[in-house]
């Protein structure tokens, strides 16, 4: 037969289990500037770095919702959704005479860092050609000025 742990045992773990609650639990936004690196698909590469400014519209029942841009990579824009610690952005860029799409899906780790499951960029058009899939991570800063431009033709990719 298993013994009960002691009363000062669940005592002294309760502050820590409600700690590790209120990170995972809290109400974070996306409403904010973020740096966000890639991590391309199959061997987990770095790709692209960018800043991307989120800007809150609306927030109905828990749902907040949303436009960004990206400065570091200007004609990249679009729209994101957010409930509870889940979020998914997504939006469109033409650079280089290419018009281009990308999405991404992710969880809030803290306060002012993300992970993010999934992410992908196509081409579009006629026929939509997948350009990248992977993962990335966002963390949150003060501002995107200062930023270098992106070179690439892709905001997920390097040069």
């Amino acid at each position: 037969m298993r013994k009960a742990p002691p009363l000062a045992a669940l005592a002294l773990l309760l502050p820590a289990f409600f700690a590790l609650q209120s990170v995972s639990d809290a109400a974070n936004s996306l409403a904010a500037s973020w740096m966000v690196t890639y991590y391309l698909d199959p061997y987990g590469t770095a790709g692209g770095t960018q800043c991307v400014n989120f800007k809150k519209t609306a927030e109905t029942n828990g749902v907040i919702t949303g436009t960004w841009r990206s400065p570091t990579f200007p004609s990249w824009n679009g729209q994101w959704v957010q409930k509870g610690q889940h979020y998914s952005w997504y939006g469109t860029w033409r650079q280089s005479g290419a018009n281009g799409a990308s999405f991404d899906v992710g969880d809030f780790i803290t306060a002012n860092v993300t992970a993010e499951s999934s992410s992908g960029s196509f081409t579009t058009g006629a026929k939509p050609v997948t350009q990248t899939t992977g993962t990335a991570t966002m963390t949150q800063v003060a501002s995107c000025k200062g930023i270098p431009v992106s070179r690439s033709s892709n905001p997920t990719t390097r040069y």
